[in-house]
């Protein structure tokens, strides 16, 4: 008579419990190492670089978003406009702000609290590879690995080249989304299986809200891939929760980055072209870095036309598909979604390297790196040591040599690519080795243990390599000094809203010196005085241009001139159009040849870096009216970050009226017309159908705002029935069917 599973799991349980305890307890040790394994690599870096986790847009952009974020939620207000930000402010349509995100608060409330900003980024980004590291760990399992390679895929995908040296050191958005996608994917499988869609829910909402749009476009192709496979194999349960979790995605995305789709238009990112100027796109030869930890490879950067670190990396491991060949076909014909989300990826990668807003798809790669590393873990769960053969081990050392020279030549002078391709074709032949032994003399333990444990040493061992050739990210770094407290210091007595000019071509981002008189970027939130010039990559165009700001809000010393010019349009400098009140002139120090003080303006201070010059009588600051007809009078009544209450006093002929506001789309006006913007960029009112005494309303909601709420509520709402609601129906339900049979019996 057949047993039933039940029986036997019963009689498995009976019949050695204590050994099932051991079993549970060691696997739950697996992704504890995993994690451990993974802090301690990304830790050893800092023994080359303390400031390795410190660079670039993590300095001039996050540390000072943060401060402010943290600054929004400790006030209880979460700011959707700036109006005094005038090269950033729009933080709706920035999306990077995250202002939805509670991952966002807490790293915010976090950067507000701990004075050693290096301390606490470097700390934060540990935090975020780990994170990393674990959700790999349970996606690989996900997909069948064994829990030795499961391990070897979450230490392997935190250590990718592009990981590590761009989107660790600089681009952390970049890490954040990469470190949560593994973690959604395998949310995915959960909820396709039929299990809760809790852990997909709260993944993708941390994703999605973190406003980095490669997290989102990887999502959508992974969301497609998944509701394809589930078409194909007609299961119309599966198919029904990848369209509630394709819905719930779209609804977020709505919610999240509608705003800057409708904004573009007015930014620098407004084009749709599709253009190649090879700034951060590889083509096929660069492909041979995959398993070149070390290689220079032409993939152009800011800096220059060669890469200084291993971007393309991925593992050293990854010929060891060749040795398992068999098993790397089971895997394309059980989980064929790897290859072609694989594939997509890839193929963006060596694409265009602008589509429309989308720049540089080599940010893509820790995606591909994901994919084909859990390939690896698969295969190698499958076929290793079954698979392995002389014949195999061949092909896989000789596609290591290859690669290793398309590699060296293209940058001939690195000849230390080709020893360690001798060293990593070495290390190949030693896993067939261990395979090889194993099979002819299985030992005690998991299965591939001595060659699981050996390709985990290798990957750690070129850790210290990688760092002896690469100390550094190829993204700037700028002086800036370690603490919070010593920012705070920095242009003390300027009088509300400050400019600074002249700052883009000087040398002054290299001295620490420097620092203690003027800041970059994002870095003026330290400040004790309101500085305009943020960090943006969304920042109006017809301003940028008009300034000649960057997207650190670096400008041109020619900036100066102009803000201290008479507009033609409205007669008033525009420095007072913009609602200005300091000046600081950037020069170098050695630059004698500084500006004439304007009429009424006065020198604040001058150091050795700065030269700052107030207004003798201040204006008012951004936000408000900075300019007005001749004859035409207008009070302000009410005046906030989104609305602006006027009234008005008296008219004269052709009235109209200036704001100190940049024009973005989702401004609307009552009791009078919008006019052209002011130089292109500033919201102008036309009065001329206003009478003495109207009230006029000037209110901000991001373009398409009414949406954006009704979707992010549809969202929540879809998640909270799904992963709430629905559960207790089924769990009520399900218990009177047991009363009422039970009643029956």
């Amino acid at each position: 008579m057949p047993t039933s599973p039940l029986a036997v799991d019963a009689v498995s349980v009976a019949v050695d419990p204590i050994e099932t305890k051991r079993s549970t307890s060691l696997s739950a040790l697996y992704p504890v190492v995993a994690v451990l394994i993974t802090v301690a690599l990304a830790a050893m870096r800092l023994f080359w670089n303390g400031r390795f986790y410190f660079a670039d847009d993590t300095q001039t952009g996050s540390v000072g978003m943060w401060r402010e974020v943290g600054t929004m939620i400790t006030s209880g207000q979460l700011r959707i406009l700036d109006p005094g930000a005038l090269t950033a402010g729009n933080y709706m349509a920035e999306g990077q702000w995250a202002l939805m995100s509670p991952l966002q608060w807490l790293i915010g409330i976090g950067a507000l609290t701990v004075d050693n900003l290096v301390v606490f980024v470097t700390v934060t980004k540990l935090i975020a590879l780990a994170v990393m590291a674990l959700g790999t760990y349970f996606l690989a399992r996900s997909f069948g690995a064994s829990e030795l390679w499961a391990l070897f895929a979450a230490v392997s995908a935190p250590a990718a080249g592009f990981t590590v040296y761009m989107d660790a050191t600089s681009w952390v958005t970049g890490l954040f989304d990469a470190a949560l996608f593994v973690w959604v994917w395998w949310g995915l499988r959960r909820l396709t299986s039929g299990r809760s869609p809790l852990l997909f829910l709260v993944a993708t909402y941390f994703l999605v809200s973190f406003g980095y749009v490669f997290g989102v476009v990887m999502l959508a192709w992974l969301l497609v891939l998944s509701l394809v496979r589930a078409i194909a194999r007609r299961s119309r349960p599966q198919v029904m929760r990848l369209l509630l979790a394709s819905a719930y995605g779209g609804l977020l995305t709505i919610a999240i980055f509608l705003p800057g789709v409708l904004t573009a238009n007015a930014t620098v990112r407004g084009s749709a072209a599709i253009a190649q100027n090879w700034v951060l796109s590889a083509d096929l030869t660069d492909l041979a870095g995959i398993v070149a930890p070390t290689a220079d490879l032409s993939v152009r950067v800011f800096s220059g036309p060669l890469s200084t670190v291993p971007l393309m990396y991925i593992s050293w491991a990854l010929p060891l598909l060749i040795l398992v060949w068999p098993a790397t076909r089971s895997v394309w014909r059980s989980a064929p979604e790897l290859f072609i989300f694989a594939a997509g990826v890839l193929a963006l990668v060596l694409g265009p390297s602008a589509i429309g807003p989308m720049r540089w798809p080599v940010r893509l790669m820790p995606y591909v790196a994901i994919a084909l590393i859990l390939i690896l873990a698969v295969a190698l769960t499958r076929g290793f040591p079954r698979d392995v053969s002389a014949h195999r081990i061949g092909i896989a050392a000789g596609t290591t040599i290859v690669l290793t020279y398309l590699v060296w030549g293209q940058n001939p002078a690195q000849r230390s690519i080709l020893v360690i391709g001798v060293v990593m074709t070495a290390a190949l032949i030693v896993v067939y080795l261990l395979g090889r032994r194993e099979l002819k003399r299985p030992g005690r333990g998991p299965r591939g243990w001595p060659a699981t444990v050996f390709a985990l040493a290798v990957t750690c061992a070129l850790v210290p390599i990688q760092m002896h050739y690469a100390r550094h990210t190829m993204m700037q770094t700028v002086a800036m000094p370690d603490r919070a407290s010593a920012m705070e210091t920095v242009l003390p007595d300027g009088v509300d809203d400050a400019f600074v000019v002249g700052a883009r071509g000087l040398s002054w981002l290299h001295r620490e010196d420097a620092f203690e008189e003027a800041l970059i970027a994002n870095l003026w939130y330290f400040s004790p005085t309101t500085v305009s010039n943020l960090y943006s990559v969304m920042r109006s165009a017809d301003f940028s241009k008009d300034l000649c700001t960057d997207l650190r809000g670096q400008t041109c010393p020619e900036a100066f001139d102009t803000l201290v010019s008479e507009d033609p349009e409205t007669g008033v400098d525009v420095a007072t159009l913009l609602g200005v009140n300091t000046i600081v002139y950037m020069h170098d120090p050695e630059d004698v040849d500084l500006p004439a003080v304007p009429e009424g303006w006065r020198v604040l201070s001058q150091g050795e870096w700065t030269w700052v010059v107030t207004r003798e009588q201040p204006v008012s600051r951004a936000g408000g009216v900075s300019a007005t007809s001749p004859g035409t009078e207008i009070s302000v009544v009410d005046q906030s970050d989104t609305a602006l209450t006027l009234r008005v006093e008296a008219l004269g002929g052709d009235p109209w009226a200036t704001l100190s506001r940049i024009a973005w789309p989702g401004y609307t006006v009552t009791g009078a017309q919008f006019a052209a913007p002011a130089r292109g960029y500033l919201l102008s009112l036309d009065l001329s159908h206003a009478r003495v005494g109207d009230t006029v309303v000037v209110k901000f909601q991001p373009p398409g705002w009414i949406l954006e709420v009704t979707a992010f509520v549809a969202a929540l709402l879809l998640a909270l029935i799904w992963a709430i609601a629905l559960p207790l129906i089924r769990r009520r339900s399900s218990t009177g069917s047991v009363k009422g049979h039970n009643v029956h019996l």
